[in-house]
């Protein structure tokens, strides 16, 4: 007799490829719902597959090929350049690891509409907040260049996990920008946790993310009596951080053929 899980993964299979979703990534999706990751409701799987994220108007997006050949040529020139993903081989695209792999990335990002950097920028606030799922948060290392930055990476991890780890009253202070610019001054973060304050002094370096930060949030965590704890997988300068019970996060490394980053094992060395 099949079990209620096997069940409801069948079941979501069925109608997703009813839904004309490509059956390999229905399958894909499938398998993480298994896991307890999901979507957030306001997105469906179909909008998470062709989501391409907006292009920044005068930004040429290469990829690391790319880049290095115009290094090496001596053929470089002005503008932003922004390395992204060369093109899979149509084999490499079916593979389900590399599915599973897509779609997770995709989930822990924030949707953005194709006209994004069109728009009047006093109007870019409206579109804060809305991220494809609360399972996972992609976060760039090299984050904090305003007022509001460690506060709203707080934020964004409290959602995390079901919002197990809930914080409120959050506000940061930040040096000014020449200081933070040259790595002086001093960054602290204040917070309500379990009703009671917690303040986190944080080290200035550019614009780069304390990862003490990621060390204490994993104890909040540990504090609220969970059996879950802080993990990510690393792509080098961003990490995609999720909750879950150890044994949900070493199936799901597995399923996505990726080293698993346990931020409670970094507590010796970053305190």
């Amino acid at each position: 007799m099949l079990s209620g899980g096997i069940i409801s993964a069948l079941s979501l299979v069925a109608t997703l490829q009813a839904s004309e979703v490509p059956a390999a990534q229905a399958e894909a999706y499938a398998a993480l719902v298994g896991l307890g990751f999901e979507l957030n409701s306001d997105f469906t799987l179909a909008d998470a597959i062709g989501y391409e994220p907006p292009q920044i108007p005068g930004a040429r997006y290469l990829t690391h090929d790319e880049f290095m050949s115009e290094l090496g040529t001596g053929s470089t020139r002005s503008g932003d350049v922004y390395i992204v993903a060369g093109p899979e081989t149509a084999e490499a695209d079916i593979q389900p690891a590399n599915l599973a792999r897509d779609l997770v990335w995709t989930m822990g990002d924030q949707w953005l509409p194709a006209d994004f950097y069109e728009r009047d920028p006093a109007s870019w606030l409206e579109l804060d907040g809305v991220y494809f799922s609360d399972d996972f948060a992609l976060i760039d290392f090299e984050r904090i260049e305003n007022p509001g930055d460690y506060a709203s990476l707080l934020e964004r991890l409290a959602r995390l996990g079901g919002g197990v780890a809930t914080v409120a009253n959050v506000r940061d202070h930040l040096p000014p920008l020449l200081l933070w610019e040259l790595g002086l001054g001093s960054a602290s973060i204040d917070f309500d946790f379990n009703g009671a304050p917690v303040h986190w002094s944080l080290e200035v370096e550019d614009d780069w993310v304390d990862p003490r930060f990621f060390v204490w949030f994993d104890e909040l965590v540990e504090q609220t009596g969970s059996d879950t704890a802080l993990y990510s997988f690393n792509d080098g300068q961003s990490d995609l951080f999720f909750i879950a019970a150890p044994s949900t996060a070493a199936e799901l490394a597995r399923l996505v053929d990726q080293p698993l980053r346990d931020w409670r094992s970094y507590r010796g060395d970053l305190q």
